[in-house]
């Protein structure tokens, strides 16, 4: 059975998760619990989950097939859950028909200032409820944090608007001092340099607070990917994630080389 925590008091599994990815999204919740949950699985190893259908999920501890089989059953209704854990752990989940998932970590290098030549545009910052029901990423955010109150109290989010319609909005997920940064733009209004704009001035605010801004992606996200290399981030590193794919011949390989190579499953 899975137990609700408030919090993680062992002190090797907090210096684990500071060796993962996306270090913004997973200490927002670490510190907060606004934007997801922490659970204790049967061996003691943690879990901690976003609030939404396709939530990051970071493990850290040993992992048993017993363990695995309660985080199957806990994001069996989820649209698209994306894990990380240890390497060695892996096998456990192929087992289960998961199947990985790569992405790339980038770090940011020299910042880019954008400056718009556009004096219709203007960028607010995404704090009453008008504005955000304006947002593309509105029902997200509003999930994700459990509320719209929650969302405009402990959110950070960026709205660059046209007159008075929302043409771009970038976002932050932050904890442990990194700010893992999301931006989305209207489809009628892509191409335009809109999300350059946003970001650029996301970033500002990070540093201002102090905050390390992080940037991450599926690596066939190459709209994003350009974003984030144009705004002074570069790649890394990159890294796997495990989500339930039932079926795909090269998990089915995968499967079989450890198992004829004696690797541990």
């Amino acid at each position: 059975m899975l137990k609700h925590l408030d919090k993680i008091v062992d002190k090797g599994m907090l210096e684990e998760f500071k060796t993962f990815p996306n270090q913004g999204i997973l200490w927002g919740i670490i510190e907060q619990q606004k934007t997801g949950k922490i659970f204790e699985l049967p061996s003691n190893a943690i879990l901690v989950m976003e609030n939404c259908p396709d939530p990051f999920v970071f493990i850290a501890g040993d992992l048993t097939d017993e363990d695995v089989t309660e985080v199957v059953s806990l994001v069996g209704g989820l649209e698209f859950p994306m894990l990380y854990c240890q390497a060695k752990y892996h096998p456990l989940f192929l087992n289960h028909g998961w199947n990985f998932h790569l992405r790339s970590s980038l770090t940011l290098q020299k910042p880019i200032q954008i400056i718009s030549p556009n004096p219709k545009l203007e960028i607010k910052p995404i704090k009453s409820i008008e504005l955000f029901k304006q947002c593309t990423w509105y029902k997200e955010r509003s999930e994700l944090y459990g509320s719209d109150e929650n969302f405009l109290r402990y959110g950070i989010g960026y709205a660059l608007c046209k007159g008075s319609s929302v043409v771009s909005e970038a976002y932050a997920s932050s904890g442990g001092g990194y700010a893992e940064i999301g931006v989305i733009t209207s489809p009628d209004h892509r191409n335009k340099g809109y999300a350059a704009l946003i970001v650029s001035h996301l970033i500002n605010e990070c540093e201002k607070s102090q905050i390390i801004p992080e940037w991450s992606c599926n690596v066939d996200n190459r709209a994003s990917l350009s974003t984030g290399l144009k705004m002074g981030f570069e790649i890394d590193s990159y890294y796997t994630l495990l989500v339930p794919d039932c079926g795909n011949v090269v998990c089915k390989n995968l499967v079989n080389w450890l198992k004829n190579n004696d690797y541990p499953m």
